[in-house]
């Protein structure tokens, strides 16, 4: 799995079997396609991996806080 190569923790949930989970998912995303994933006020909804490090490069910040490298896919 992507984020475990690069060695970030995630919390999977389930949005079909969790309503909370869901209606979170929507409220911070505005939608209610997966995956979706959040860290602090970066949210990133509906990606392939490709996708999560195109928006992680317009947040640099996250990106060092989440200790993946520019020179690291």
């Amino acid at each position: 799995m992507f984020f475990d190569q690069h060695g970030i923790g995630v919390e999977v949930r389930d949005v079909n079997r969790d309503n909370a989970a869901m209606n979170r998912m929507v409220e911070i995303s505005g939608q209610t396609k997966t995956p979706t994933f959040e860290y602090g006020d970066f949210v990133c909804a509906d990606f392939d991996t490709d996708e999560f490090m195109a928006e992680l490069d317009e947040f640099p910040e996250v990106r060092i806080k989440l200790g993946i490298g520019d020179d690291e896919d």
